[in-house]
């Protein structure tokens, strides 16, 4: 590979951020689902495994309850334990917010692209401008998603 510059094509950096928004955007979504429901689900059995605990003081006219409802939320309580580490492995809401932040830095960068070329100021150090600028966004994507993994 050669240290010449390369001078972007305006019209291919902005097909690229678009494709690259709209990856980047399922992504998010996933992972804001994922965050959602081991957060909401895990604070749900917490709570059902509460209330079984608390049920099973009471014989209600069966005398196996106490039993059953210890065996239940043992198996309620083992539930919560692995959706907590398996969102803690893969932390799924640190994944989106990096996700989200860099859908927003190409967002930003689309628009300066389209007000500069709206005013005619395309010059090739500009252009350049821009494809460092898209580079360092996924240069800093990247950095931060190996450090989510690496932690």
């Amino acid at each position: 590979m050669t240290n010449e510059r390369i001078v972007p094509n305006i019209q291919k950096l902005k097909d690229d951020i678009v494709w690259q928004v709209e990856n980047l955007r399922k992504y998010r979504v996933g992972n804001k689902r994922k965050s959602m429901c081991a957060v909401v689900g895990t604070a749900a059995i917490s709570a059902l495994t509460t209330l079984v605990l608390g049920l099973g003081q009471f014989k209600f006219g069966w005398e196996a309850l106490p039993q059953v409802t210890q065996i239940i939320a043992l198996f309620l309580s083992f539930s919560a334990t692995v959706i907590s580490a398996w969102d803690a492995h893969f932390r799924h809401k640190d994944l989106w917010v990096m996700q989200a932040r860099s859908v927003h830095r190409l967002y930003r960068l689309k628009d300066d692209l389209e007000h500069c070329e709206a005013t005619g100021d395309v010059s090739d150090e500009r252009k350049q401008e821009f494809y460092e600028t898209y580079k360092n966004i996924f240069d800093d994507l990247n950095e931060t998603w190996e450090s989510v993994r690496s932690e």
